[in-house]
């Protein structure tokens, strides 16, 4: 299966689940900013959830299929356009050879997610395809897609995939799906507006006003933000005890830093692997991509919960999407 890039859109790369093991090395996590949607994708069209995906942040790709395609997009802020029709996410999809494929942007989120069956065909590169900018590593030739572009699939696909293909491939004239789609909002509550976080190590730093402050005004995503980290502009938490000087210490994504004028900044998936501000707050794993798909001048606020809730809605979350795989191997067995 191949596509050829006619349009790459604003910043559309190369990601699976991050480069894990290296961080005491100082290589950053990286991989797909939205873990779930991008697992969801996978899951679709027989994969692994782990496997190469396109990232699109604010949509814009328009590609071509120089053959058959089995492919699902998940996510926010993009819907699919062939020949003026309008093709529904969450779905497995078969795309004809010849077919035109855009991906346009939409109100909802902003980030979203192109599997197709077998996974992106690229370089692994310290145990992971992903895509590190900074350092241009991983994914495709470690950029960005641009034009012109040619992507291929490892053709080792599962025999789940090629059960998918067969009864979706009716008609090589016809793009086809199911009349079914996955509920986003089982896995991810994307509407809601309060993000969950536990203590982080710093947190005691701070006063009861600036505790009072982070669980109860609304924070907004800034212009200056990136997969690296979001500025949220809001209250500032500038009621730090006097005394305290933080070395370089490990940070990860969904770490909430504070800086020394107040403003928030919460580390993404490109964050770097040790920080200097204090960190006030660890925004929990099942709530992350909440804050992924929120789109400039969008607010989100914060809510305490303990150690062991966090850990339950994790494992909560998990058991569920190894139950849609279970669900997606039955409804093409």
């Amino acid at each position: 299966m191949r596509i050829s890039i006619l349009k790459p859109g604003p910043l559309s790369t190369i990601q699976d689940h991050g480069r894990h093991g290296y961080r005491q090395l100082g290589v950053p996590l990286a991989g797909c900013m939205d873990k779930v949607a991008a697992t969801i994708a996978n899951l679709l069209v027989g994969n692994k959830g782990h496997e190469a995906v396109i990232e699109m942040i604010y949509s814009g790709m328009t590609f071509i299929a120089d053959t058959p395609l089995l492919i699902a997009c998940c996510g926010g802020g993009s819907k699919i356009m062939v020949d003026g029709q309008k093709i529904p996410l969450w779905t497995p999809l078969f795309i004809p050879q010849g077919t035109t494929v855009k991906c346009m942007p939409d109100d909802q989120g902003c980030i979203a997610y192109i599997a197709i069956a077998g996974g992106w065909d690229v370089p692994e590169i310290l145990g992971s395809y992903s895509t590190y900018l900074p350092a241009q590593i991983g994914g495709f030739h470690g950029r960005a897609l641009q034009k012109e572009d040619e992507l291929s699939n490892n053709t080792n696909i599962s025999a789940l995939s090629g059960r998918i293909l067969l009864q979706l491939h009716q008609s090589n004239q016809d793009i086809n799906h199911p009349k079914w789609y996955v509920n986003a909002g089982r896995f991810v509550d994307y509407g809601n507006e309060t993000v969950r976080y536990t203590e982080g190590l710093e947190y005691d730093w701070f006063d009861e006003k600036a505790h009072q402050a982070l669980s109860t005004a609304r924070y907004f995503l800034d212009r200056q933000s990136n997969r690296m980290g979001y500025r949220l502009a809001g209250q500032v938490l500038r009621a730090r005890t006097e005394g305290h000087e933080l070395l370089s210490t490990a940070v990860m994504p969904g770490t909430v830093q504070v800086t020394k004028s107040g403003e928030i900044i919460l580390l993404m998936a490109d964050c770097q692997t040790t920080g200097g501000y204090p960190r006030i707050a660890q925004v929990i794993q099942v709530d992350i991509p909440i804050c992924v798909q929120l789109k400039l001048g969008e607010a989100i606020r914060f809510e305490k919960v303990s150690l062991t809730e966090a850990e339950n809605l994790y494992l909560t979350q998990q058991k569920q999407l190894a139950a849609l795989g279970n669900t997606i191997r039955k409804l093409f067995a």
